[in-house]
């Protein structure tokens, strides 16, 4: 993403080298480095959901998923948890396919 700043920086991914980066790839990337630095990053934004009072069901489904990166469904996380939250995870897996997650992160 560097090299939308600045002219002639290589659009690859300085984690793994091989793809462009993108946003996309940015979450999607398998290097480890760059696995660990999203967890930390998801786990900061838990901290701050906790800081400004969110509910704390929904903090730990919202930051399951996100860990999941895809993995899961909001569907599938959610289970058996209540109805207003499984309201919520068709609206997610509809709106991405299963995989909002990307949304969300972005």
């Amino acid at each position: 993403m560097q090299a939308r700043y600045t002219p002639n920086h290589c659009k690859k991914c300085p984690s793994c080298g091989v793809e462009i980066e993108t946003c996309s790839h940015v979450l999607t990337c398998e290097e480890a480095g760059r696995v660990d630095l999203l967890h930390k990053s998801i786990n900061l934004v838990e901290q701050w959901m906790k800081d400004q009072g969110t509910e704390p069901t929904l903090r730990k489904m919202l930051i399951e998923y996100a860990h999941g990166r895809g993995g899961k469904t909001m569907g599938e996380i959610v289970g058996r948890r209540g109805g207003h939250f499984r309201s919520l995870a068709r609206s997610m897996d509809k709106i991405g396919g299963g995989v909002s997650w990307k949304g969300l992160s972005q």
